[in-house]
């Protein structure tokens, strides 16, 4: 695919430290090659987190990177078929003047949810390690039984 680039070549036009100049080469200085690419890097782009989803004979395996996350801020809820995730970021306020030049790392609150249904409620398992959420949802073996249901 094609790239954007800015372009600084000086043709006299434009002033010395003009403000719209700085403002226009921040601009496309924040864009890289991810971002023109489908689905580079949105979900970091727009505070989510990376998730796998195996579908085995068994079960589904549920994979979200979470790195820089604590086990305590990090919930999973399952309701009406819809697996969600929920991890939180406290931000940490320093009582000295910080000079950052860039700060992108946010605090806040970040969700995935997934709808998973015929699973085994009672046999989930979720493990945290290393900054990895692993969830391992048991299926409901299917009792192959038909049923004819009679009309009233």
């Amino acid at each position: 695919m094609f790239r954007l680039m800015p372009s600084n070549k000086d043709n006299g036009l434009a002033k010395k430290n003009d403000p719209f100049d700085k403002l226009f080469e921040s601009f496309f200085n924040d864009f890289d090659e991810d971002f023109f690419s489908p689905l580079g890097n949105l979900n970091a782009r727009f505070n989510c987190f990376q998730v796998d989803v195996i579908d085995n004979e068994d079960a589904y395996i549920i994979e979200a990177d979470l790195p820089g996350m604590e086990k305590d801020n990090v919930q999973i809820e399952y309701d009406n078929n819809y697996l969600t995730i929920i991890a939180k970021r406290d931000e940490k306020v320093e009582t000295e003047k910080d000079n950052y030049i860039r700060r992108e790392r946010r605090a806040g609150e970040f969700r995935r949810s997934f709808y998973i249904e015929n699973i085994d409620m009672e046999q989930v398992e979720a493990s945290f390690t290393n900054g990895v959420l692993r969830i391992n949802l048991k299926k409901v073996k299917p009792t192959g039984e038909k049923k004819i249901i009679e009309i009233k």
